[in-house]
């Protein structure tokens, strides 16, 4: 490799980005001729020494060497150096005339003086062509080639070097013909060589060109997917309060008409479509953006299915399509985003209830081998063998009937993407108007024995609160207001347009919990908090916003908020949301209005003292990975729940989340402290067993700027 180097160097000695392309070609040409040149000489010289070697072997008194020659070969290489020294330092006219001189005199001496009688003379026949490679001009090459013609007849009719007999048998004209020929055929060639380049550096400037141009167009795309990913975003995030209100008024009509019933049944469908989409277009985002966070845990998976046969036997029926389950396997787990692979099924089953005509058969088969495969198949109208390969691309629709008055072609795109990104596998099969199968093949790792389900009844009402709470609701779409007090009907409802009508209100007269939206004109939720914060005012604080950001949500229960929901809401999740907050508040408050004023100094330092003992006992255990919440509720000689609700109501947030944030905080300053710090360095400093969880929620809690390198 050395060497490689060290001849790279020397056949571009003189290249200078100042000279044309042709001239610093004729440059490294020259350099190459003397390289070439120095190194037969040198096999010349070690072949020598290995001929008079053998022979002295075989008879000691014996002499093979040519001294004459060796000496001619030594002199030819101390002229070839200074050519390529010359060269060097940009003396490439110089350098030419010097090697043109030595490749004459040579041949010259060789022919007349060192083996006279040998045709050394016929050397001359290059010349003419190793002339046209270092000159521009022909004119030049053609005039050595002429010298070089009578320098051939030299040992002929100037020098006694071949017999009369010879000399007569000498054809002038046919020696001069091969000379021109040679001369012509290498001219040819550097004309073809020429012409080639110029089209080699035409197709180069063009590939250039469209190069800047391929990237102008990447850029631009690049932009315009941003603005389209953005786009899409926010406009989900508008929409989503109108579904609100639309999905929560309609679930309160009540119809005794069956007519109306029917009307309502549909349009409370189509919002469900609307909000499926609306999932969809913001889940894609979160894949472009690699964002997509999957919650992975142990699904049952005969539930699972049987769930969304549950769900779709009715539609089949409508359309009195067969629909069967066959899930003839043992009880098996999967590890899995449950709501992300519900959604993916929902997608293959909606797409085999569209294309299934009336009086068809669709079946949900489960297969379980190694691996697990759940197929649908259908025997509708089916996919065509050239569209089948193009099915998953997003956007991409089959040409039918069908598509051309339904359908938006992000479907499969968003199913094949949550698949992948499980690690499962996603492939379809089909025969035009006969049969279509899609199949999810789940890997064996991902598979595991049952697991138990939960399902606890959940308790609405209010304990332990007889005066009616005060709950003030802020945000700026007065519709959504109205909706929340007729689902809060329960409590003294205040409401506020925005941060600083909230202020106000809380300023002037006291609440018991505030509910708040994020995006608000004016002051948004987020100044509204921390404004709040800098009172001695105390009570709950549930954010309800269309905001789905990981990081909005971390921060905003780091700054103290009890819970985050996100829109469109289950009115059951916001009543139990906020029946939690008010009576692990109320706790409180009675555990302090039982007090003297001593004894509330007293609490307060506790839990100052509380605040900072949790947190030396987080830090001191932080390496470890079986250091949980148990352990710090044994450590302050509490259950759980009671040490959750302490946490909760002094920090703001969960046990969990506490011990969360600080490994990552730690995570944060050990990639400060040495950013060339591995994964598997960093995960066992705080204590995490799942390297790729940890670097996902670190990004998402402080930036993508902390990408740390792989073990």
């Amino acid at each position: 490799m050395e060497f490689k180097k060290l001849y790279s160097v020397w056949i571009s000695y003189g290249l200078s980005s100042k000279f044309e392309n042709e001239k610093n070609k004729r440059i490294k040409i020259l350099n190459g001729y003397a390289i070439i040149w120095l190194h037969l000489i040198l096999f010349f010289f070690v072949a020598t020494l290995i001929t008079q070697g053998l022979s002295l072997l075989n008879d000691h008194s014996k002499t093979i060497i040519n001294y004459t020659d060796l000496i001619a070969q030594g002199v030819t290489a101390l002229f070839l150096f200074p050519v390529l020294h010359l060269n060097k330092n940009y003396h490439f006219g110089v350098a030419r005339a010097l090697f043109l001189s030595i490749a004459f005199i040579n041949v010259f001496a060789y022919a007349i003086f060192i083996f006279p009688g040998n045709f050394t003379e016929y050397y001359f026949l290059i010349h003419g062509g190793l002339s046209l490679s270092l000159f521009k001009r022909n004119i030049y090459p053609f005039i050595l080639m002429v010298i070089s013609f009578f320098l051939f007849l030299t040992p002929y009719y100037f020098f006694d070097t071949y017999s009369e007999d010879y000399i007569e048998r000498l054809l002038l004209s046919p020696a001069l013909r091969l000379f021109i020929s040679l001369y012509l055929l290498f001219n040819y060639f550097k004309r073809l060589n020429h012409r080639n380049e110029k089209l080699l550096s035409l197709e180069k400037d063009k590939v250039l060109s469209d190069k800047i141009i391929l990237q102008k167009q990447e850029s631009e795309l690049r932009k315009l997917n941003d603005f389209k990913s953005h786009f899409f975003v926010n406009f989900s995030h508008e929409i989503r309060t109108p579904i609100t209100l639309i999905k929560g008024y309609t679930s309160r009509i009540e119809s005794k008409d069956a007519e109306n019933q029917k009307k309502l049944n549909i349009v409370n469908e189509q919002i469900s479509n609307i909000e499926s989409i609306l999932n969809n277009i913001l889940d894609l985002s979160k894949i472009d953006a690699n964002e997509l966070r999957l919650e992975k845990t142990q699904v049952d998976l005969e539930p699972l299915i049987k769930k969304h046969y549950i769900n779709f036997i009715e539609l089949f029926n409508k359309k009195n399509i067969d629909f069967k389950l066959d899930i003839d396997i043992p009880k098996l787990s999967i590890f899995c985003d449950e709501e992300f692979i519900s959604k993916s099924l929902n997608n293959l089953l909606s797409n085999a209830l569209k294309f299934t005509p009336k009086n068809g058969n669709v079946t949900i088969k489960i297969k379980y081998n190694t691996d697990l495969s759940i197929s649908i198949i259908d025997n509708g109208i089916g996919i065509p063998k050239e569209d089948l390969i193009k099915i998953f691309d997003r956007f991409y629709q089959s040409k039918n009937e069908i598509n051309k008055s339904q359908g938006s072609g992000i479907g499969l795109a968003f199913t094949k993407n949550i698949i992948e990104a499980h690690g499962f596998y996603i492939d379809a099969e089909s025969t035009p108007n006969t049969s279509t199968q899609f199949t999810i093949t789940i890997p064996e790792q991902f598979i595991t024995e049952e697991i138990e389900f939960v399902n606890p009844k959940i308790d609405l009402s209010l304990n332990g609160i007889k005066n009616k709470p005060t709950i003030l609701i802020v945000d700026d779409y007065k519709q959504l207001r109205d909706y929340l007090k007729d689902v809060l009907n329960a409590y003294h409802i205040l409401e506020a347009e925005n941060g600083v009508e909230a202020l106000k209100i809380i300023q002037s007269q006291p609440i018991d919990l505030l509910i708040t939206d994020y995006m608000m004109p004016k002051m948004d939720g987020n100044e509204l908090i921390k404004n709040i914060k800098k009172t001695n005012l105390k009570f709950p604080i549930i954010i309800l916003t269309a905001r789905i950001d990981e990081s909005v949500k971390l921060k905003m229960l780091r700054i103290g908020v009890d819970d985050y929901l996100i829109k469109p809401f289950l009115e059951e999740e916001l009543l139990l949301t906020v029946k939690k907050s008010l009576e692990a508040h109320h706790a409180i408050i009675e555990e302090k209005d039982n007090l003297s004023n001593h004894d509330i100094i007293d609490f307060e330092n506790q839990n100052s003292d509380f605040s900072t003992k949790i947190a030396q006992k987080i830090n001191e255990n932080i390496a470890s990975s079986d250091f949980g919440v148990q352990d710090i509720a044994d450590y302050f000689e509490i259950s759980k729940s009671t040490l959750n609700r302490r946490v909760k109501a002094i920090l703001g947030q969960t046990t969990q989340q506490l011990i969360l944030q600080a490994r990552l905080e730690k995570a944060r300053d050990l990639y400060l402290q040495n950013p060339k710090v591995t994964q598997k360095e960093i995960a066992k400093n705080v204590g995490m067993s799942n390297t790729s969880y940890l670097f996902k929620k670190l990004k998402e809690t402080y930036g993508k700027q902390y990408k740390l390198k792989d073990d």
